[in-house]
């Protein structure tokens, strides 16, 4: 659904990226990590802006909860 995001890794680590149209040059790269894991120090990505064809890669084993902000 189209809207603005709060997106924090519950579980695992690896990977967030995609084609986002409301980023600099289209590009969205993350790497982000739950607690108790590596990339614990980056556990959250805010105020992502997502349309209608916007398409979102999750890599390896990261779980995030996204939250309409």
């Amino acid at each position: 659904t189209s809207g603005k995001y709060d997106c924090t890794a519950i579980s695992g680590s690896g990977n967030f990226q995609g084609k986002v149209a409301s980023l600099s040059y289209s590009s969205l790269n993350q790497i982000l990590g739950a607690s108790g894991t590596s990339f614990a120090d980056h556990p959250s990505y805010s105020n992502l802006r997502l349309a209608n064809g916007d398409v979102i890669t999750i890599n390896s084993n990261l779980v995030i909860k996204f939250i309409i902000s």
